[in-house]
């Protein structure tokens, strides 16, 4: 999503390969208009963008992100992590991986013959395969100029790579081929049988947000990595703009949820304005989540598909689309499709952070009464935290 600008860091740590220590926990509970008693905890004070197994194997449990390892004044490094989702045992699964810090040197060397002095490096955006061993995630590609959008939130100039936690190594699966072209958010069915993910194709369009759609495939993770994703078709269902995928909807491996920012004017707004549904074949678009004057991105249903959250700025009845990403604040909302929604957390309003927060990527446990969230700070220099949301009941 665009508006983490703010993402980098401003000191150097180092980058490990084993487990970290727990975070030292924060944790309150709250009594929410409309929905009951939610208990809100710090998983990790590093943290990025989660995924929650919710497969066929009962008892896998662990949530997979993305944390920075190492950091500097304006630049930083991200891998791929493990934990339990009480937020115990963490580990970083790439970190020293040879197949990404051989691409990794590459991208100094490349940089460095161009007089570009930068170390930074990003690999993140993880979503677990239903085999629960298998996770697909984006890594920036030698075309990169390491730029705000080329970071795994935006996923221009990022290829997609298929991570076997276990064995730690990975393979590239799907290569953005043409400079500033992108493949962003990568997302299974639940019987791994569909991939989806938001992709830029360049043509003769110089605005990044311009020129976007959803591509749609076949996966099989039983196949060699050149042969894992089959019969990819590119849909644009809303039209022209940029798309940013969320999820299927349930088991389905047909319907998904997707955000999207409309082009008008000759321009893409320069806000994500809406919550949207459709299928593979992008044969409907209908709205699920839009408030007024607000922004509205990643709509994702509840396992019974009865109710959707959504990140949104409707409680902020000051900021208007015009004033753009750097005043924006935003919390998590619950509701059902195209239905009311209340508002469902309240990090803006607390005295842990001393800037507005971005409540952004989220999902759900596989019963459908926890989620696990990101909150980052919208200030430079400040890292992102990971909340588990306890619910009263499951949805």
């Amino acid at each position: 999503m665009r508006f983490l600008v703010f993402l980098f860091a401003s000191f150097l740590v180092g980058c490990s390969s084993g487990s970290r220590s727990s975070d030292t926990s924060f944790s309150y509970s709250l009594d929410v208009p409309n929905i009951g008693t939610v208990k809100y905890t710090v998983l990790a004070e590093n943290g990025g963008r989660v995924s929650w197994y919710h497969g066929t194997n009962a008892a896998h449990n662990k949530i997979a992100y993305d944390a920075k390892t190492q950091k500097w004044d304006t630049d930083s490094r991200t891998d791929i992590y493990v934990m339990n989702a009480d937020g115990s045992d963490k580990e970083c699964i790439t970190c020293n991986m040879v197949e990404f810090e051989t691409l990794y040197q590459a991208i100094l060397a490349q940089r460095q013959v161009a007089g570009d002095p930068r170390l930074g490096f990003w690999v993140g955006q993880p979503e677990w395969h239903p085999d629960g061993r298998h996770v697909i995630i984006q890594v920036e590609n030698l075309y990169s100029l390491h730029l705000v959008q080329n970071f795994v939130s935006f996923g221009v100039d990022n290829d997609l790579w298929i991570l076997d936690v276990e064995a730690k190594t990975a393979s590239r699966i799907w290569t953005t081929s043409v400079p500033r072209n992108a493949a962003l958010h990568p997302r299974f069915s639940d019987d791994g049988t569909k991939l989806i993910f938001a992709q830029r194709i360049l043509g003769n369009l110089i605005n990044v947000w311009d020129g976007w759609g959803i591509i749609v495939a076949d996966f099989d993770i039983t196949q060699a990595p050149a042969n894992m994703i089959s019969n990819a078709n590119l849909i644009a269902p809303s039209g022209r703009g940029l798309y940013e995928t969320t999820g299927f909807i349930g088991d389905s491996n047909t319907e998904f949820s997707y955000s999207f920012t409309p082009y008008e004017n000759g321009t893409v707004l320069p806000y994500v304005a809406e919550g949207r549904i459709t299928d593979v074949n992008g044969s409907f678009s209908q709205v699920v989540v839009d408030f007024a004057n607000a922004w509205d991105e990643k709509p994702r249903y509840s396992p019974s598909t009865l109710a959707v959250v959504s990140m949104s700025s409707a409680f902020d009845t000051v900021w208007m689309p015009t004033d753009g990403a750097a005043t924006l604040q935003t919390d998590l909302y619950l509701g059902t499709p195209g239905g009311v929604f209340d508002r469902l957390t309240f990090f803006n309003d607390l005295d842990r952070y001393s800037t507005r927060v971005l409540v952004t990527d989220q999902e759900w446990n596989a019963a459908g009464d926890k989620l696990v969230v990101q909150a980052q700070p919208n200030a430079a220099g400040l890292d992102a935290e990971i909340w588990l949301v306890q619910l009263p009941r499951a949805y």
